[in-house]
């Protein structure tokens, strides 16, 4: 695999890309598109996506928030193999998923809507400092959708897309 050019490539930092939460949305669309869907179809998830405004982990982007590209390809794992770290203090990790590679990914993407458009900080130290764990994000989300397909997880991304472009935060009706 390419490595990626270190002076054009960045850590995820939502805050700092000058784009708007919507421009941003339109490309971690594309992203989930060409890289997390491709993998669900294999039954393998990326489970160390942590949202956040501050910084998301491990996804790389130019310095404007586009041409977003998964790191941390050791991380891959297939959906039924799945477990969270157990030293996860923050809460920072999706657990339980009920569903399949799909449903996984659909609540990454709408805890990274969340997250985004509300502000959360996903590096603060402090839990109490924290907005919520993920887990309050998803709520019943995370063991009431069951099996998805990926035309699910383009509906969920297109829903939000025209959220944003509101200026309405991400609270979704679910």
């Amino acid at each position: 695999m390419n490595e990626l050019p270190a002076d054009q490539y960045f850590d995820l930092r939502p805050s700092e890309t000058g784009t708007s939460i919507s421009g941003l949305w339109g490309h971690f669309t594309t992203f989930v598109q060409n890289q997390l869907l491709p993998l669900a179809h294999a039954d393998v998830i990326h489970p160390d996506i942590r949202a956040g405004f501050d910084y998301t982990a491990n996804i790389m982007a130019k310095q404007d928030g586009s041409d977003m590209v998964l790191v941390d390809l050791e991380s891959l794992v297939e959906f039924p193999d799945h477990k969270p770290p157990d030293s996860d203090v923050h809460n920072r990790y999706l657990v339980d998923v009920q569903g399949n590679a799909f449903t996984f990914v659909c609540l990454q993407c709408y805890v990274v809507a969340v997250y985004w458009s509300q502000g959360r900080s996903q590096l603060e130290d402090n839990l109490s400092k924290q907005a919520e764990s993920v887990e309050s994000v998803v709520g019943d989300l995370i063991v009431s959708l069951g099996e998805l397909e990926a035309k699910d997880v383009k509906n969920l991304l297109a829903n939000i897309a025209s959220q944003l472009s509101k200026g309405e935060s991400a609270d979704l009706d679910r």
